[in-house]
């Protein structure tokens, strides 16, 4: 698949992003001559849902409010960054994210940048991709992506992440087709403001969901007391 986004502008951009919050993302190096293969930072990571899955690791409810916020907050500036830059990452979701170990403490950064396009806040661009989270059956036809696509995908990825400890097929839930069952699921754990936070971020309607990253992880803090 050829990087067309990159050709207008897009890839130069990025690169200056990873390059000065290095300590958000992994590291966008260099692309090849014929667009067909983007170049990261090389180091030793994990996916973010292997790290809460190692020996004697804990679930994100064992953490430390502290390390709660830091895990929240590593998770969803980089996303911040990347609205505030007039872009659009397109495919948030678990392996995106990886966890390095520095100084014996993990940190988050997000990577493969290989769907990220620049569009505005509601203006939506035709993709090839659709970047809400777990829509594998997007590949086969063309949507209009906004930001509000990743703030979809930020909602599911913590429902993985707070109330299954991602031990769930989370490629199989589409835009809306599990909005009902995901409810049930929120319900269960018993935490109401948290299901309202979790449901407003994957509202099957797109205006209905946060209108910032920024006002999504407030309000998720708040719903976790912290």
């Amino acid at each position: 698949m050829r990087r067309e986004a990159f050709k207008t502008g897009v890839y130069d951009e990025l690169k200056l992003l990873t390059a000065q919050y290095n300590e958000l993302f992994i590291v966008l190096k260099d692309i090849d001559p014929d667009f067909l293969d983007l170049k990261y930072e090389n180091f030793t990571s994990l996916p973010l849902d292997q790290l809460f899955k190692l020996p004697n690791s804990k679930t994100f409810w064992e953490l430390l409010d502290i390390e709660k916020y830091s895990v929240i907050t590593g998770i969803c500036m980089p996303v911040v960054c990347f609205h505030n830059r007039g872009l659009v990452h397109r495919d948030i979701r678990p392996d995106n994210y990886r966890a390095i170990k520095i100084n014996g403490n993990w940190e988050i950064r997000l990577g493969d940048f290989e769907f990220a396009s620049k569009v505005g806040f509601s203006q939506g661009a035709i993709q090839n991709y659709y970047s809400d989270f777990g829509n594998q059956k997007s590949f086969l036809s063309q949507y209009i992506v906004s930001k509000l696509a990743d703030i979809y995908s930020l909602g599911f990825l913590f429902f993985g992440l707070i109330v299954t400890n991602f031990n769930m097929d989370l490629g199989l839930y589409t835009v809306g087709t599990h909005f009902e069952e995901v409810e049930t699921k929120l319900d269960e754990f018993g935490n109401v403001n948290l299901k309202n936070v979790i449901l407003k971020a994957i509202h099957p309607v797109k205006n209905n969901r946060f209108i910032s990253v920024t006002e999504f992880m407030f309000e998720l803090c708040k719903a976790l007391n912290l």
